[in-house]
């Protein structure tokens, strides 16, 4: 059962990235997943059904891995050589960290509140941070050849 939301998401992230790459357009096509992402984790958060609680899961899997192939265009489209090489470096970095960083903040919101939704609707509201993030970053870099 563990498997299904990664096997449903790894035929949406290759068709969403076939999509992107097509369409050549990166923007919303990380904007709209993250979204997905964060919306499978309160449809998880919310429901009481293990089958509806898979489905939130499957969203926020198939939200999860379609948003990182597009992501990683993003910075060398408006970085250059050797700073999309940094930009790339510093990018994984902060990954490693946030590896870290949310199991546990996930784990002291459980044992603080005492309720397991509150890990997942936390999750859901970090998540939205980073269509934001990139929401305004391209407002602000459209002139840049490329960047849609």
């Amino acid at each position: 059962m563990g498997t299904i939301p990664y096997i449903v998401g790894a035929v949406a992230m290759c068709w969403w990235s076939n999509h992107s790459d097509k369409t050549n357009e990166r923007t919303w096509h990380f904007i709209l997943p993250s979204i997905l992402f964060s919306v499978g984790f309160v449809v998880a958060a919310i429901s009481d059904s293990p089958v509806i609680s898979m489905l939130g899961l499957t969203l926020s899997t198939v939200g999860m891995l379609a948003c990182v192939p597009t992501f990683y265009t993003l910075p060398a489209s408006f970085l250059t050589n050797q700073g999309s090489a940094g930009g790339l470096a510093l990018i994984n970095s902060i990954g490693n960290i946030g590896g870290f960083f949310g199991p546990f903040l996930v784990g002291l919101t459980i044992s603080l509140t005492g309720k397991s939704q509150n890990g997942l609707y936390l999750l859901s509201i970090l998540v939205l941070f980073s269509p934001l993030l990139i929401y305004l970053l391209s407002k602000s870099r459209r002139q840049v050849a490329g960047w849609r």
